[in-house]
C-alpha cells in the first residue's frame, strides 16, 4: 500500500514535466517570434532614417506634402554603388557625348568636384552638349565624397526635411544617395538658412550631395526636367565659364538668415538691391 503513492507522485511529475516542457516551448515561441518582429521593425526603421551628414539613405519626409519620398540625405556620401533606378551609368566609363546623343533634353549639367562648379550646356549645331551657358558655384563633399559618373535627374522637392532637422530647397535626386540641393535650412523658413554654410560655396562641405546657392538651384529645377544627365568628373580647370565669384554673407547682418540669390520676392537682399538701384 505505501508504493501507491510514490506512483502518484511519478505521474503527477511526469504531468508537470511535461506541463514546463511545454510552458518553455511557448515562451521561446513567443520570444522568437517577438524577436523576428523586433528585428524586422529595427531594420526597416534603420533603413528609413540616416543621419544629415552621415552615410547610407532612408525614406524622408517631402516637407511640401508630407508624404515619404525615397530620396538621398542633405550631404549624404553614397559612395559608388546605387539601385540602378536612375543612374545612366555609375562607374564613369561610358562616353559623355555618346550618353548625350540619346537624350532630347535641352541642358547637359557637368559638376567639376574638384573645382566645385557646376557647369550647364546646351546643343550646339552638331546635336552635342558643347555650347557652355551658365556656371554655378557649388559645394561637393568632403574627401571626394561625391561619386563620379553619370547619372539623371529624377525626383524634385521644393522643400525637402531630412532626418537631421534640416531642410532643403529645390532638392533634385540624381541617385538613391546624392541631390542637388540648396545650402541647409535649420527650419522650413527662408529666413533661416545656415549662413556659415553657404558662405563656403565654392569648397569642399557636403558629405556627398552637392550644393549650390538657392538662385541657382532654382534655375536647375525649373529648367532641367527629370532626366536631364548630371556627369560628376575631376578637372584642375573649372570649366569654359571658369569658377564665378563667390558671394559672401555678412555673418552680423539681421538678413544673414536668407539667401541673397532666393528669387522670392520677399527676400530682403533683394529688396535693399532695388531700393538702391531706385536712389541712383
Amino acid at each position: 500500500m505505501a508504493k501507491k503513492p510514490m506512483k502518484k507522485r511519478a505521474v503527477a511529475g511526469k504531468i508537470f514535466g511535461t506541463a514546463l516542457v511545454v510552458l518553455c516551448i511557448c515562451a521561446v515561441a513567443t520570444v522568437g517570434g517577438a524577436f523576428v518582429l523586433a528585428s524586422k521593425y529595427s531594420s526597416e526603421k534603420l533603413s528609413d532614417t540616416v543621419s544629415s551628414e552621415g552615410t547610407g539613405a532612408g525614406d524622408f519626409l517631402s516637407a511640401d506634402g508630407g508624404e515619404k519620398a525615397d530620396a538621398g540625405t542633405e550631404g549624404d556620401a553614397g559612395g559608388d554603388t546605387d539601385d540602378g533606378k536612375d543612374v545612366l551609368v555609375i562607374n564613369g566609363d561610358t562616353d559623355a557625348e555618346e550618353v548625350a546623343e540619346d537624350t532630347v533634353f535641352p541642358y547637359y549639367i557637368r559638376v567639376n568636384r574638384l573645382q566645385n562648379v557646376v557647369t550647364v550646356y546646351m546643343q550646339g549645331e552638331d546635336g552635342t552638349y558643347n555650347v557652355p551657358v551658365k556656371a554655378f558655384l557649388c559645394s561637393t563633399g568632403r574627401n571626394l565624397s561625391t561619386p563620379k559618373g553619370f547619372f539623371t535627374i529624377s525626383d524634385k522637392y521644393e522643400w525637402l526635411y531630412m532626418f537631421g532637422g534640416v531642410y532643403t530647397q529645390y532638392a533634385c535626386r540624381i541617385s538613391k544617395h546624392i541631390l542637388l540641393h540648396s545650402v541647409p535650412y535649420y527650419t522650413r523658413s527662408k529666413s533661416n538658412l545656415e549662413y556659415n554654410q553657404f558662405n563656403k560655396l565654392g569648397d569642399f562641405a557636403s558629405m556627398g550631395c552637392i550644393r549650390l546657392a538657392c538662385g541657382d538651384i532654382a534655375w536647375i529645377y525649373e529648367n532641367c526636367p527629370s532626366g536631364t544627365i548630371v556627369e560628376i568628373y575631376d578637372d584642375e580647370d573649372p570649366g569654359p565659364l571658369g569658377k564665378p565669384e563667390q558671394i559672401l554673407i555678412d555673418t552680423d547682418s539681421a538678413d544673414r538668415g536668407w539667401d541673397p540669390t532666393d528669387p522670392d520676392p520677399a527676400n530682403p537682399w533683394k529688396l535693399m538691391e532695388e531700393a538702391n538701384d531706385d536712389n541712383v
